[in-house]
């Protein structure tokens, strides 16, 4: 009876769903820069520029992947 409740359990197992983009997730300054292949200066002038949207929280500077996506189209 034991072996039977095991192999009923080993056949539970979660299905796995496919992991997707997190496109909302925030980037630090080195991050983003990272992800759109600049520096840190022309990440600097676009956020002051405007092309890019910077989001400050606790005294640190943040990016939306998303928002940068955009801004590259």
């Amino acid at each position: 009876m034991n072996q039977v409740v095991v192999e009923a359990i080993k056949a539970l197992k979660p299905v796995e769903q496919p992991v997707k983009e997190d496109r909302y997730q925030l980037l630090s300054r080195n991050e983003a820069a990272e992800f759109l292949k600049i520096t840190l200066v022309t990440l600097s002038d676009w956020s002051k520029r405007s092309i890019i949207k910077a989001h400050y929280l606790g005294g640190r500077v943040y990016y939306v992947k998303e928002e940068l996506i955009r801004a590259l189209a």
